[in-house]
């Protein structure tokens, strides 16, 4: 049987972090969690005890309420790789999808059938839109379309993490999250990475998932808060930190789209755009 190893962090998040790992259950698969809890105070730790009670092979690994989601992501690789954790596959995953049934087996499926493909899950809204997934950059700039499962090609450059199968060797190979990284903008570097390295990343052809996207609501990017408010959630870690952000520019779009891109969200700010 196929050896899955599901990895995923959470910080105060009861009902998602244990619906999840119920969701992804498959009769098909092998399936091991390993999970950084970045300090719950609400009850998530003793929800993921329950079910390692209840028989799921789940790992839990501990962290300081300072992780956010790379460290959080790079905190149970870690503890993958000391431990020597072996499995087929690896998926990267948010414990905010709800998994539909036998999605992470067809996506196996799709993996073998491609000869080892890193395949990314595409999720969905309540009402049938696309929400997360891959993403193909446009030629000659930084920005990106997603890959839908109605795209007619499925290859990406990037992806988001929100369901992402890993082959074991591309795992080994590709190691860590980059520790520049604290919250944003780490999925998309490790994609990129795996673009770079000439392995294969394709979208699932239907959905896998349901998973609201986030509201842009009280973030950088709302309109509706003064500038001063929108400069500050932009400097924040769960914003667009402008060090993290002009090194993912120049790591992989270089130097002058560094300097001239890191600089683009400000003016944007200042424009009430």
């Amino acid at each position: 049987m196929t050896s899955v190893t599901i990895i995923f962090t959470c910080y105060n998040r009861k009902e998602k972090s244990a619906a999840f790992v119920k969701s992804v259950q498959d009769e098909n698969l092998d399936i091991r969690f390993v999970v950084t809890d970045d300090g719950s105070t609400d009850g998530t730790d003793i929800d993921l005890q329950k079910l390692i009670d209840r028989g799921y092979h789940l790992d839990i690994v501990k962290g300081d309420g300072k992780l956010y989601w790379c460290g959080g992501m790079r905190k149970a690789v870690d503890y993958i790789l000391n431990k020597n954790i072996k499995s087929d596959y690896y998926v990267f995953a948010n414990d905010d999808v709800d998994v539909f049934d036998h999605a992470l087996y067809e996506m196996v499926v799709q993996s073998k059938k491609h000869g080892g493909s890193v395949v990314v899950g595409v999720t969905c809204d309540h009402d049938g839109n696309m929400t997360y997934g891959g993403i193909r950059y446009r030629k000659n700039g930084i920005k990106y379309d997603h890959v839908d499962v109605t795209s007619e090609d499925l290859s990406c450059d990037s992806f988001n993490c929100n369901l992402v199968l890993i082959p074991s060797q591309v795992f080994h190979q590709l190691g860590n999250f980059d520790e520049h990284f604290t919250h944003s903008m780490g999925d998309f570097d490790y994609g990129l990475r795996v673009k770079k390295s000439g392995i294969p990343i394709e979208s699932t052809r239907r959905y896998v998932g349901i998973c609201e996207r986030n509201p842009l609501k009280k973030t950088w990017s709302d309109r509706n808060l003064s500038r001063k408010e929108r400069f500050e959630l932009k400097r924040s870690p769960k914003g667009l930190p402008h060090k993290e952000w002009f090194y993912f520019l120049n790591k992989h779009f270089g130097l002058w789209t560094a300097i001239t891109r890191s600089i683009s969200p400000y003016f944007k700010i200042l424009l009430g755009k």
